[in-house]
């Protein structure tokens, strides 16, 4: 007989979504005799996508989970180990189990699905859900205005979702999406200076003068022609988060403004 067992972890258990996770599956023989035509079953649950395995020995097919291992000597150990990537919230289970032998285990029956035995295995991890970003934007005042009036536009942001949002940028307008008739700075001069965060946010604030190709900009009093105190050259500006927007309150919505002038 040959007495096979499985232990199996994961070198994160809390990932985030898309991020990659590494399992690493150990296949020991505690004899008495050397172990043959041994198969193991992984095969990545829902909510995983293969990246890639390195056996230690034998060979491993993503297709169907399958770890093929010819032999394996008494008293030794195999491993197994699997990259996959993250793409789905909440728990999420991944079970190994030795599926055949050539010779009887005296503990254990491959491939009866028991999870008490030992040669099965399983490791849990569990990803939080991703942030769910609100965005309102309003101006004031509203309704007719005339040319050398100011207008105060303020975009209220929120995260309700179950992890906070990294690398968070706000930009107006999206030079991917906006429509060019529609665009805040079609008709406007910009403030200098008039762009703000509410606290206890910290973003650095970023100007284009081309529609979003370039964000190096730096406005200018009278630029292109714009009254003191506004220019007319600003397309674009947008506010560069310098820390993660939080999933909890107090710290997970806060606004943004800036002023312009009607021309």
């Amino acid at each position: 007989s040959a007495d096979l067992s499985l232990t199996k972890t994961v070198n994160n258990a809390t990932p985030t979504i898309n991020q990659n996770v590494t399992f690493t599956i150990t296949l020991s023989n505690a004899g008495p005799t050397d172990a043959t035509g041994i198969t193991v079953l992984d095969q990545l649950p829902a909510g995983l996508t293969f990246v890639s395995a390195t056996p230690s020995t034998g060979s491993y097919a993503s297709g169907t989970g399958v770890w093929t291992v010819a032999s394996l000597a008494s008293g030794s150990n195999a491993t197994l180990q699997i990259v996959a990537t993250v793409v789905a919230s909440g728990s999420i289970t991944n079970t190994a189990e030795v599926t055949a032998s050539g010779q009887p285990d005296p503990d254990s029956t491959p491939n009866n699905h028991i999870g008490t035995e030992d040669d099965q295995a399983s490791a849990t991890l569990s990803a939080p859900a991703p942030p769910n970003i609100a965005l309102i934007k309003t101006v004031n005042p509203t309704g007719t205005v005339l040319p050398g009036s100011d207008l105060t536009y303020t975009i209220n942001f929120s995260n309700s979702g179950g992890s906070a949002a990294q690398n968070f940028i706000i930009a107006d307008p999206d030079p991917a999406n906006a429509n060019p008739a529609l665009r805040v700075f079609a008709n406007v001069d910009f403030k200098v200076g008039s762009a703000s965060i509410s606290a206890p946010f910290a973003a650095t604030i970023e100007y284009s003068n081309n529609g979003g190709t370039t964000w190096t900009y730096t406005p200018v009093s009278g630029g292109s022609g714009a009254p003191s105190g506004y220019d007319r050259t600003v397309t674009n500006l947008r506010w560069r988060f310098t820390a993660p927007l939080s999933q909890t309150a107090p710290n997970n919505a806060g606004t943004v403004n800036f002023k312009v002038r009607v021309r």
